[in-house]
């Protein structure tokens, strides 16, 4: 009984920490996509101190969407039986990330 315990955490801590890698490689390509588009599509016109800037900031970013997602529960669910309480929590995690990241 114990092992079966332990293999259900463990294979909850790898799909935890392969969500949370997703997360923050979706928000680091996010800002930096936008840094790209705005400069329309060449990585050579992007000023170094915008792409410094970015780098420091879409890390901030992704660390507070990983503890609001967390605390919000949205790393506890299994996607594959995903539902309203679920979206429910999607649309209050950004409710709540969008002022924070604007500030």
């Amino acid at each position: 009984m114990r092992e079966i315990r332990s293999k259900t955490k463990a294979e909850y801590r790898v799909r935890l920490a392969v969500m949370v890698l997703m997360d923050m490689i979706t928000v680091f390509l996010s800002y930096f996509l936008g840094l790209w588009i705005r400069f329309e599509f060449s990585i050579a016109r992007i000023p170094r101190l915008y792409i410094g800037m970015v780098a420091k900031y879409a890390i901030i970013a992704a660390i507070v969407s990983i503890i609001i997602y967390y605390c919000l529960r949205l790393y506890h669910s299994i996607w594959r039986f995903a539902g309203i309480a679920d979206l429910l929590r999607i649309i209050i995690a950004y409710l709540i990330l969008a002022p924070i990241l604007i500030l």
